[in-house]
Formats: C-alpha cells, sequence, structure tokens
C-alpha cells in the first residue's frame, strides 16, 4: 500500500501548460467543493436525507458525503493528479448500487412530469438501494485485500493537501 498511488480527474476542460500551472488550478489541495469532483459519483449525496435516515450505527463518524472526493485506482485519463494513500479515511461502495440510486431517484422525482422518466425506474425502492448501498460500505484498506467491486465508488472524506500533488501524463 505505500507505493499505491490515487488519482482524481483534471478537468478535460483545462488547458494543460505545466506541472506550475496546474499546481496553482488547485490551489490549497482538492476538496469535496473542487470542479473536478463533480466528474465523480457519490451515491451518500445522490439520495439525499434518506441515505442518513438508513444509515448504520457501525458507520464511522467521519463519513460525511458533503466532504466526499471521488478518486480512482488507475491512471484513467490522459492527464490526472495523482497523490500517495495519505489517509485513512477512505471508503469504497458499489457504484452500480450508486447508478440505481441515481436512476430511481430520477424516475421517483420526475415519474409524474416526464413520459421518459419511466426509463429510470429501477424496480427497487430508493430505501431499498440505500440499505444496499450502505450494506456494501468498506474500508479502503479492506478493500485492497478484497476487491469485491467491478465498478468501485472510492471516496475520500477529508481534502486531499497540494503539497502530495502530482500531475501524471498517461
Amino acid at each position: 500500500m505505500e507505493n499505491l498511488l490515487l488519482y482524481h480527474r483534471i478537468p478535460q476542460n483545462k488547458r494543460i501548460e505545466s506541472d506550475a500551472f496546474l499546481k496553482k488550478e488547485i490551489g490549497a489541495g482538492i476538496t469535496s467543493n473542487s470542479p473536478s469532483n463533480l466528474y465523480y459519483t457519490n451515491g451518500g449525496k445522490g439520495a439525499g436525507a434518506v441515505t442518513g435516515k438508513f444509515r448504520p450505527n457501525d458507520i464511522p463518524s467521519w463519513v460525511d458525503f458533503n466532504n466526499a472526493i471521488g478518486v480512482n485506482m488507475i491512471h484513467k485519463y490522459d492527464w490526472m493528479y495523482a497523490f500517495p494513500i495519505f489517509s485513512s479515511q477512505i471508503a469504497v461502495f458499489d457504484r452500480e448500487i450508486t447508478h440505481m440510486i441515481y436512476d430511481q431517484t430520477t424516475y421517483e422525482a420526475n415519474i409524474n412530469i416526464i413520459d421518459e422518466a419511466e426509463h429510470f425506474d429501477t424496480g427497487f425502492s430508493l430505501e431499498y438501494l440505500v440499505k444496499m448501498y450502505w450494506e456494501g460500505f468498506i474500508l479502503f484498506e479492506d478493500y485492497l485485500h478484497n476487491p469485491k467491486y467491478p465498478s468501485a465508488e472510492i471516496l475520500v472524506f477529508e481534502s486531499i493537501p497540494a503539497s502530495i500533488i502530482s500531475v501524471v501524463k498517461k
């Protein structure tokens, strides 16, 4: 785990001029409010109040989806921010469940408004999907020993300091 890097997407519309330019772009680091974080799913935030209603008691208190930053374990895009694992406050969820949460939320919010909403009906209640999401919670350290999701949603629950971020090209 000591040599493993995590990656965070650099928005495609950014002109990549130099490492110094991108360091300036991230300023004080990557936060949950960074524009680049919009490229990542966050199932806990996607279900709104339902997520909190079904939160199990054994979930660590640091799991706050308003502070979550999405990351990748692989270098997927041409240019990415890279940084070492610096925190134990990293969790993994099943991204397939996250997609179902987004679909079901879209369906329930639009069923009486647009006909196309029926295409988003998962056949499961939002409450059921949120319970499944929580059941899939695993600490990142444990996930490394048992990577059980073909499509993992990896969330860091604290800001990523600029001092540890580098810019990497594929």
